[in-house]
């Protein structure tokens, strides 16, 4: 099951720190994976997380791995540490819900 990132916060509370994690969900992701697709494909169009990406978007594989790979670059993704199989990958929300669960490099 792919999870959004956890956040670890620090309370402060009578002069002691508790840790606390929570998981929140970061829109940061869905503009990044949008913004990439909107690039390979030269539009500043809306693009909709439902977006198929091979029929609707008209993605080929090589333009998916493209994009993946800029991704990857960008985010710090370490595409080898995940258990990635691209053909889950059928949405651009699929794409949102992989980056959001690959670990990241450094």
């Amino acid at each position: 099951m792919l999870r959004p990132p956890n956040t670890i916060l620090h309370l402060h509370f009578s002069g002691k720190i508790l840790n606390a994690m929570v998981t929140m969900p970061n829109p940061e992701p869905d503009r990044i994976v949008t913004a990439a697709f909107q690039r390979y494909l030269g539009t500043t169009e809306s693009l909709p997380l439902s977006s198929r990406l091979f029929e609707d978007l008209g993605i080929d594989s090589l333009g998916f791995v493209t994009i993946l790979l800029e991704l990857a670059e960008q985010l710090r993704l370490d595409l080898v540490a995940g258990d990635i199989n691209l053909s889950d990958i059928q949405s651009l929300e699929d794409v949102v819900l992989l980056v959001r669960a690959l670990p990241r490099i450094g």
